[in-house]
């Protein structure tokens, strides 16, 4: 979950967009998430986890961005 939540707020930073931002177009998560899962108070499924990943390498791609060395797997 750490590097989950750390890869978001790297992508975030990147792209000028808050993770709130970034949950709702991935996954079109209710707002409150992102503070639940930094919170602990909730955490994502794998499914989520991965939806969210390919929404990255997407805008990552359509903005001729490369993924960081320490990227997804």
């Amino acid at each position: 979950m750490e590097k989950l939540i750390s890869d978001i707020e790297a992508f975030s930073a990147e792209f000028g967009i808050t993770p709130q931002k970034l949950l709702r177009d991935a996954i079109n998560a209710e707002w409150g998430r992102w503070q639940k899962w930094k919170a602990g108070e909730a955490s994502p499924t794998m499914l989520i986890a991965d939806r969210i990943r390919a929404h990255m390498a997407a805008m990552r791609a359509r903005h001729g961005v490369r993924a960081s060395s320490g990227g997804a797997a």
